[in-house]
């Protein structure tokens, strides 16, 4: 995953007010573990508690208990995720967690899903036949989740976005720039960041799901599509996770979400890169074509 370095809140300093000449009678002895106790609550041990095994905690009796997701959003990264969660928040029986990553950390895995539940679907409590989802757009390119997911969540419906792989490369660089003043050029960013065009890799990112799940359990979304025909798409989408039939107004899918920047400053893609790139990820697309069966018709 890609890190930026964050500003830490500095402490602020604290003053003690001087001493008041006029209550000199206060007794030492009492003054001494006043000061003690306020110096003591300023000030508090920095030792770390013992290392030891991580504890996986005891079943929930919460009322998040029968919570678990019925549908994951997976990906691509900037390939419409949030969009797709905004949209699903619209509808008044879909109640999704946004960026839990529960499946592919594994300090939060071993945590098990009774703290997954009370950390990220808490919100979902009180409603009735709710359709509970989530969205981590890292679940589709960490190796380990596909796996997790089918032992822990086996009748999951799963969804995936992919866009076209060379524009989701370049926002990708873009949305860094914006979000994190981030320095490089696109060019430099390929340089840095080799393992950034590896998210557009997505029949082979997919094959695992398709390995442990079955088809039917999953829906791959054209991106292009979600953005020109969103309610279009939303009708499929809601008939697969199960909810009832939502009429959406266009106000409440005209707006793109997850972009930190100005798509009308975005800066032009070079020809001669783009056409490098696309050669790139050809042999990939072809695999993704093979194994959904369907044309993309990205370039």
């Amino acid at each position: 995953e890609y890190k930026t370095n964050m500003l830490l809140p500095g402490s602020q300093g604290r003053q003690f007010g001087k001493r008041d000449d006029s209550k000199s009678n206060v007794c030492t002895g009492v003054l001494l573990v006043v000061l003690f106790l306020l110096v003591s609550s300023l000030f508090p041990s920095d030792d770390p508690e013992p290392p030891g095994p991580l504890i996986v905690p005891q079943q929930s009796t919460s009322s998040t208990t029968n919570l678990n997701p019925t549908f994951l959003i997976i990906g691509a990264f900037k390939s419409g995720t949030t969009s797709l969660l905004r949209y699903l928040e619209n509808h008044p029986q879909v109640c999704v967690a946004n960026e839990a990553n529960f499946f592919n950390i594994y300090a939060k895995y071993v945590t098990g899903l009774a703290k997954y539940r009370e950390d990220h679907l808490s919100h979902c409590t009180g409603l009735e036949n709710v359709i509970v989802g989530e969205k981590s757009s890292r679940y589709l390119f960490h190796a380990q989740t596909a796996s997790r997911v089918r032992k822990e969540l086996p009748q999951v419906k799963i969804l995936a976005l992919v866009r076209d792989p060379v524009d989701r490369l370049h926002s990708h660089w873009y949305g860094q720039k914006c979000r994190f003043k981030y320095a490089f050029n696109f060019t430099s960013f390929l340089k840095e960041e080799p393992k950034a065009k590896e998210f557009g890799l997505y029949a082979e990112a997919l094959m695992p799901w398709f390995q442990l799940f079955p088809k039917e359990q999953i829906m791959v979304l054209k991106s292009e599509e979600l953005f020109e025909s969103p309610r279009e798409v939303l009708a499929r989408v809601i008939r697969f996770i199960g909810a009832e039939n939502y009429r959406y107004s266009e106000k409440q899918t005209t707006v793109r979400y997850g972009s930190f920047c100005r798509a009308d400053e975005k800066p032009t893609l070079d020809s001669g890169l783009r056409t490098s790139l696309q050669h790139y990820y050809r042999p990939s697309i072809a695999k993704l074509e093979s194994l959904l069966n369907q044309p993309f018709g990205w370039f």
